[in-house]
C-alpha cells in the first residue's frame, strides 16, 4: 500500500513538471514572450491563441513596411520572398508584400486547423500538426503533408495519442529523407514510438528509425536539422543515459547521441535554429546563443543581457538572430538606453545592430517571427507600429 502511495505521488509530481514545462513553451512559442520566472498561468495546449496582427518589416532597415489585422498561429518562409500561414482561415499562402495567392490552396488546407501551432517546410513540402475529427474519437492530433506548390494534402498520418490531452504538443523538423514528430506521446497509430520518432516523408507511414531515451518521463518541444545533425530541446536531463540539461544533438541518420553539448542551461529548450556556426535557442532564461562546434556561450557580457531581457522570441537569417520581446539597450546610433519589442544580434560580431523597428505590443504579446527574401513577418499583438 506504502509503495502504491508513494508511486502515485511521483506520478502525480512529474505530472505537474510537464505540464508546467509544456505551458511555458506553449507561451514562448505562441506569442507571450518569456514568461515571468515564477509564474505558471493555467494555460493548456488546446487554448493557443490566434494573433491578431502582423507587421512586415525590411530586414536590414528595419523600416515598416506594412501592418494590419490577421489570425494566425505561425508562419513559415517559402523560399521566394513570402510565407506559407497556419490560422483562423487554415493553411494559406501569402507572396511576397503580403499579396494573396488567390490559386493556391484546396478544401482540405482551408479546412486544416493545427493542434499546436506548428509548421515546417522541406523543398516543396509542408507538414503540419493538424487536427482530425472521429465520430467516438473527438480531437485526434496528425501529421499532414502538403504540397508547397498548389496546396494539395498528400497524406495524413496516424494519430498520434498523447498521454494526456493537455500534452498534445508537436514538434517538427524534416528533411528530404524523414519527417521527425517529437513531443510528448509514445504511439504513433498502434505502434510504440517514444517521445521522438520519424515518419517516411513520401507516405507519412512510421519508419524504423530509433531514437535514444531521454531518461524518466520526458518531452520533447522544439527539433531542428543543419546538416547531419538533429538538434533536439524539451524536459529531460538525460541522452542515452548521459546528461543532457533541456537540449542536445543526435545524429539524422542513426539517431545516436552526439558529443556535442553546451554548459548553458536554459530549461526547457523550446524553440531551437543553428546558423552561422552558432546555435540558438529559447527557454525560460530568454534566448541563449552557444558555438554549434563547442557548446560555449557567444560572449558573455550578451549572454548576461539576454538573460536579464524578456526576450522570448527569435529568428536566425544569415549571419542576423532577429529578437522579439521587451529588452532596454542602447542600440548603435542612439543617445542612450531605451526599451524595444524588436532588436536583432550580428553572429558575426556578438553585438546588437541598429535593427530597431518601433513596434509596441498589448500584454507583451510578441509571436513567431519569419524572415523571408528582404522582409521579415512579425506576428503578435501590436498597438501601433511606426
Amino acid at each position: 500500500m506504502l509503495a502504491a502511495m508513494r508511486s502515485r505521488e511521483r506520478e502525480g509530481a512529474t505530472s505537474v513538471l510537464i505540464a508546467a514545462a509544456v505551458v511555458s513553451a506553449v507561451l514562448l512559442l505562441s506569442g507571450f514572450g518569456a514568461p515571468p520566472r515564477d509564474v505558471r498561468p493555467a494555460r493548456t495546449v488546446s487554448s493557443l491563441p490566434l494573433l491578431y496582427h502582423f507587421a512586415l518589416i525590411s530586414a536590414r532597415a528595419g523600416r515598416i513596411l506594412k501592418t494590419g489585422k490577421a489570425r494566425f498561429l505561425t508562419a513559415v518562409a517559402d523560399g521566394r520572398g513570402g510565407w506559407y500561414l497556419v490560422g483562423g482561415s487554415g493553411l494559406s499562402h501569402r507572396r511576397a508584400n503580403w499579396t494573396g495567392d488567390p490559386g493556391w490552396g484546396s478544401p482540405e488546407a482551408r479546412e486544416v486547423r493545427s493542434c499546436s501551432g506548428v509548421l515546417t517546410r522541406a523543398g516543396r513540402r509542408l507538414y503540419l500538426d493538424g487536427i482530425v475529427r472521429k465520430p467516438g474519437s473527438g480531437r485526434i492530433c496528425t501529421i499532414q503533408a502538403f504540397d508547397a506548390d498548389t496546396g494539395k494534402r498528400l497524406w495524413v498520418s496516424a494519430a498520434i495519442r498523447p498521454f494526456k490531452p493537455s500534452y498534445a504538443w508537436n514538434a517538427l523538423a524534416a528533411t528530404p529523407a524523414r519527417v521527425y514528430v517529437g513531443g510528448h506521446f509514445h504511439w504513433i497509430g498502434g505502434r510504440t514510438t517514444g517521445i521522438l520518432a520519424a515518419l517516411d516523408p513520401h507516405t507519412g507511414k512510421l519508419l524504423g528509425w530509433k531514437a535514444p531515451s531521454f531518461g524518466v518521463d520526458p518531452a520533447i518541444l522544439a527539433l531542428t536539422v543543419s546538416g547531419s545533425r538533429l538538434y533536439v530541446g524539451g524536459v529531460f536531463r538525460s541522452i542515452a543515459g548521459k546528461s543532457r540539461h533541456s537540449i542536445g544533438a543526435l545524429d539524422s541518420t542513426s539517431g545516436s547521441l552526439l558529443g556535442w553539448k553546451t554548459p548553458v542551461k536554459n530549461n526547457p529548450a523550446a524553440e531551437i535554429s543553428e546558423a552561422g556556426g552558432y546555435v540558438v535557442f529559447a527557454g525560460e532564461n530568454g534566448i541563449s546563443i552557444v558555438s554549434a562546434r563547442t557548446g560555449e556561450p557567444l560572449n558573455n557580457l550578451l549572454t548576461a543581457t539576454l538573460a536579464m531581457s524578456n526576450v522570448g522570441k527569435f529568428a536566425v537569417s544569415g549571419s542576423l538572430v532577429y529578437l522579439g520581446g521587451y529588452i532596454d539597450i542602447q542600440l548603435p546610433g542612439n543617445s542612450g538606453p531605451s526599451p524595444h519589442l524588436l532588436t536583432a544580434i550580428d553572429l558575426a560580431t556578438g553585438r546588437f545592430t541598429n535593427w530597431g523597428p518601433e513596434v509596441t505590443a498589448n500584454h507583451q504579446q510578441v509571436g513567431p517571427i519569419v524572415p523571408s527574401g528582404r522582409e521579415v513577418l512579425v506576428l503578435g499583438e501590436f498597438g501601433r507600429a511606426s
